[in-house]
């Protein structure tokens, strides 16, 4: 009885094999790639970043940021879909980041300041600053 389905359960049992094996392999991939992500995080972590405009170039994968420098360097962050970059002048589409040095990563700003950890008096100055440089770009 059992004979007459025997490729069928062959089949089945091959397809689930290779749908675990994909699975895996996404799994492996996804988390290799959060930990690239935190790695570079943590390299920014306890630092004494800068303030730096950098040209918003557009959105990446899952979702993310990619953003360029002053050097041409491109670098990209993830971030969550409802996050929006900290604009500085939309129509040459610059905003606002973080960096340690000229030629170092840069680290994005988001309009909310949720990507960071700042106290109290970081978070006023980097609001200040920022409604400052909006109204040097568009004077009206």
């Amino acid at each position: 009885l059992g004979q007459d389905y025997l490729w069928n359960r062959v089949a089945t049992a091959t397809g689930m094999a290779l749908l675990g094996l994909l699975i895996g392999a996404g799994l492996i991939r996804a988390g290799r790639r959060a930990g690239r992500e935190a790695q570079a995080v943590h390299a920014l972590s306890g630092r004494n970043l800068a303030p730096v405009a950098v040209q918003f170039v557009g959105w990446g994968e899952g979702p993310a940021w990619t953003v360029r420098d002053e050097f041409g360097n491109a670098f990209t962050w993830p971030v969550r879909k409802r996050d929006t970059p900290m604009l500085l002048d939309p129509a040459r589409g610059l905003v606002l980041a973080l960096r340690e040095a000229p030629g170092t990563p840069v680290f994005p700003l988001d309009e909310k300041l949720r990507l960071v950890d700042l106290t109290a008096g970081e978070r006023g100055r980097v609001r200040a600053a920022h409604a400052g440089a909006v109204a040097n770009a568009n004077p009206r």
